[in-house]
């Protein structure tokens, strides 16, 4: 769904059609009007990404979470993985911390997938702090996929209090 007060720089940004979970579950999408998603709209959502990868032509196609969840969206994600194939590199993006869903044929079908079409695993985090593999038991298996891309956060209130700003606007007030 659109979120209102995201800042881009100078990146664009191209909205889907938006779909979102019915519950926690993930099992059961749903459209803009609260309906259960149709082919249609996946189609139309399939064709945008590859309307927009034939427009920008990218070197590199980051993809959320995929292929650790989002599976129900496979359809589209794959048919633009196909299309940027092989002049695109392609990355998933994950978090560190995963949530354990404890069926080990997803796990075969995360690292099937992750082998047959990506060149790395962006994990956001720190090994040091917690490895993937806490989570991600199946780690050791794609480890030369793994780039820990550490973690990004807003400079700490302090750090900002003590800065040059901060002793300027002392000075003025």
């Amino acid at each position: 769904m659109p979120v209102a007060g995201i800042r881009l720089g100078g990146a664009e940004l191209v909205q889907l059609e938006p779909i979102r979970a019915a519950d926690s579950s993930f099992k059961l999408l749903l459209d803009a009007e609260g309906q259960p998603v149709n082919e249609l709209l996946f189609a139309r959502r399939r064709q945008a990404l590859i309307t927009l990868h034939d427009r920008i032509a990218p070197d590199l196609v980051i993809i959320e979470h995929y292929p650790f969840g989002r599976r129900n969206l496979r359809g589209e994600i794959d048919a633009l993985i196909e299309r940027a194939r092989p002049r695109a590199a392609i990355a998933a993006s994950v978090r560190d911390v995963l949530v354990e869903k404890g069926d080990p044929s997803r796990t075969e079908w995360t690292i099937a997938t992750l082998r047959q079409g990506f060149d790395q695993v962006l994990v956001h985090g720190d090994a040091a702090v917690v490895p993937f593999a806490a989570t991600f038991p199946a780690a050791g298996r794609i480890a030369d996929l793994i780039v820990h891309t550490g973690y990004i956060a807003e400079e700490p209130a302090e750090a900002k209090a003590d800065g040059p700003d901060a002793q300027a606007s002392t000075a003025d007030g």
